[in-house]
């Protein structure tokens, strides 16, 4: 009989204030759905940055990428959503900040921009 396959490709990233991920990294090349836990020392805001795959390379067009964060986010800590090269994210060049717990977003590469499909906060 006939199978069904989840082809989620889950990866849970620790991040931390001051830190910057690439996600055009080849660690990340797979990666559908990303499960972010921040590390939070200290007080104050705590900002980091994800900086979105190129959306013109053709691993990426009509790439759809899931954030997830955990419960350890707040109004201080911020993983800041970044578009890359000039690139925009529902047609801004500013990052989209994820500063909630178990805040998700969706978004999707056309292959020249990414857009925000889906989220919920």
């Amino acid at each position: 009989g006939a199978e069904f396959r989840n082809y989620l490709v889950p990866l849970n990233i620790t991040v931390a204030a001051g830190e910057t991920v690439n996600l055009s990294d080849v660690g990340y090349d797979l990666a559908n759905l990303i499960r972010l836990s921040y590390n939070s020392t200290g007080g104050g805001n705590q900002n980091m940055t994800l900086n979105l795959p190129d959306a013109t390379l053709p691993i990426n067009v009509n790439r759809v990428i899931r954030f997830l964060s955990n419960g350890g986010f707040s109004s201080n800590t911020h993983a800041n959503l970044t578009p890359i090269n000039g690139q925009t994210l529902d047609g801004s060049t500013s990052p989209y900040v994820i500063n909630k717990h178990y805040e998700g977003i969706q978004v999707w590469s056309d292959g020249v921009e990414w857009f925000i499909i889906q989220k919920k906060a």
